[in-house]
């Protein structure tokens, strides 16, 4: 902050407070990062199968931008159900990212006779959208839980 002391010069502050105040400001003017994410639905009955939604997913995992600030990772939801998801200074930039990853699974999904569903396109998220994200998963597990009458016997 260069104009920090060309602003301040004509206030008598201590240069204790003076670096406080510097450092909070520094702090409050970071940029936050932004969640981008996209619902998929994923499915391949060819013959290669889980193989080839396996493969679609490590190939858009492995595309990042070139600074390698935007990472992009899948999780399950309940079969064929996806959550594709990154974060990013730059929403538009996420955003593209996350419809060129679609692109590209899409592509290798076609190719070994399965399908790519986009149930959601890409979007930024907020804290509302990640806790219902979080409830919609543990009641996805809870009705999965074995329960007393799933034994073999």
């Amino acid at each position: 902050m260069e104009n920090a002391d060309a602003v301040l010069d004509p206030y008598d502050i201590p240069e204790a407070v003076r670096n406080d105040l510097c450092a909070t400001i520094r702090l409050k003017l970071t940029p936050q990062p932004i969640k981008i994410r996209a619902d998929i639905e994923a499915t391949c009955f060819g013959y290669e199968g889980i193989d080839a939604i396996k493969n679609a997913f490590r190939a858009a995992e492995a595309m990042t931008d070139e600074n390698k600030e935007m990472s992009i990772n899948i999780h399950l939801i309940a079969p064929p159900l996806y959550v594709i998801q990154t974060t990013s200074l730059r929403e538009e930039a996420g955003i593209a990212l996350l419809n060129q990853a679609c692109e590209t699974m899409s592509e290798i999904l076609t190719k070994a006779e399965g399908c790519l569903k986009i149930k959601t396109a890409p979007r930024s998220v907020n804290k509302e959208d990640d806790k219902q994200l979080s409830k919609l998963m543990a009641d996805l597990e809870k009705r999965n839980a074995e329960v007393a009458g799933d034994d073999q016997d």
